[in-house]
């Protein structure tokens, strides 16, 4: 599954940054419900940031760079995937990274359940990376209802047809919800791009209300009140966790190693 930024920030560590790599301090000890909660705050909080201004910039300029609240936004989804990568990847044997597995795939549940589409993506996109997917021993001792909801989110999250799924499930949603923000300046980009600024030397009001209502409706999102409460020092501990310095090689390396290549079968020489 591609995800929906394309654009993606990076963040580069300090030189002297020990090659000792950051282990989840929350993993372990919070249940999926407890993750999907407070990694929702973090998600619902960078949303907040986000302007009616970030939102025209970004259709100007069709970039995140120089945009503070949508780098923010782009680095969370991008830290997200490939800590569900690195937890997966961390444990030694096809059973306990099978057991991971399918926890984040109860996260994925409360994060249906929460209405938290753009965290939902970027777990998912962890779980379907190439180093993940890759791993047949882990996925073979995965429950078959495990593999069953990996299948329906991936439907769900589906770029097929815009996003079809996934916009008809965001429109049945009333109440507290964080959308996929990548689909949505997408369609803001789409609406610039479809229509002249000017009919007949005047300014193109229907365009420019079009584009405003999109912001806004994102906006007025922001107002909802979230259904849970975040405990802060795991809110802290967790933003410690998210942060990580692997390097997409560093994840294939790390996938290589806990299941090699097979091994080419010997050709069988006749006598």
């Amino acid at each position: 599954m591609t995800h929906v930024w394309t654009r993606k920030v990076s963040y580069q560590s300090s030189p002297s940054c020990s090659k000792k790599r950051k282990v989840s301090l929350l993993f372990d000890h919070l249940d999926a419900a407890e993750l999907a909660e407070h990694l929702s705050y973090l998600e619902f909080k960078a949303f907040c940031r986000i302007s009616y201004v970030d939102y025209r910039s970004y259709v100007l300029q069709g970039s995140v760079r120089e945009n503070l609240a949508l780098e923010r936004s782009v680095a969370l989804c991008n830290s997200i995937s490939q800590w569900v990568q690195v937890m997966i990847l961390n444990r030694p044997t096809p059973q306990q990274r099978a057991e991971v597995f399918t926890k984040f795939i109860r996260v994925t549940q409360k994060l249906r359940q929460l209405q938290n589409f753009n965290t939902l993506m970027a777990v998912l996109g962890g779980l379907c990376h190439s180093a993940i997917s890759r791993l047949k021993d882990t996925h073979a001792l995965l429950p078959q209802e495990v593999t069953k909801t990996l299948a329906e989110m991936t439907e769900l999250l589906s770029s097929c047809c815009n996003y079809s799924a996934y916009r008809r499930a965001y429109g049945e949603c009333s109440g507290f919800k964080i959308p996929i923000v990548g689909v949505h300046l997408k369609d803001l980009v789409s609406l610039h791009e479809a229509l002249p600024d000017r009919l007949g030397g005047q300014l193109n009001l229907s365009k420019l209300q079009g584009l405003y209502q999109q912001a806004q409706e994102l906006q007025m999102l922001q107002q909802a009140t979230p259904p849970f409460a975040a405990n802060k020092d795991l809110v802290h501990l967790l933003t410690l966790s998210l942060d990580l310095y692997y390097t997409d090689d560093e994840i294939y390396e790390l996938s290589y190693a806990r299941e090699p290549r097979c091994p080419k079968s010997l050709v069988s020489w006749g006598s």
